[in-house]
């Protein structure tokens, strides 16, 4: 569920504040993840691709999904600071 749920996000484009705002409270309140597992979460689905697809996520491709789930990161750090979360 959660590779659906960012997928959703990110083909949002930046509009995306109805699904992240219930997504960043239940990661705050009912799963505490901490937005430095994020990164490492972000991390890891970077290198699954790289694996899984090396042929067709070149460092282009590697840059951009960088941008977009660091934007997405920065994205729920503020919704948990709104939340009161220090994750």
């Amino acid at each position: 569920t959660v590779l659906p749920a960012r997928g959703g996000i990110l083909k949002k484009k930046g509009q995306h504040e109805a699904e992240l705002k219930p997504l960043a409270q239940s990661h705050a309140t009912k799963h505490k993840i901490p937005v430095k597992y994020l990164e490492f979460i972000s991390e890891a689905i970077i290198q699954v691709l790289q694996r899984k697809h090396s042929g067709d996520f070149g460092a282009d491709a590697q840059a951009a999904m960088k941008k977009a789930l660091e934007l997405f990161r920065n994205d729920i750090a503020a919704k948990y600071k709104e939340l009161g979360f220090q994750g």
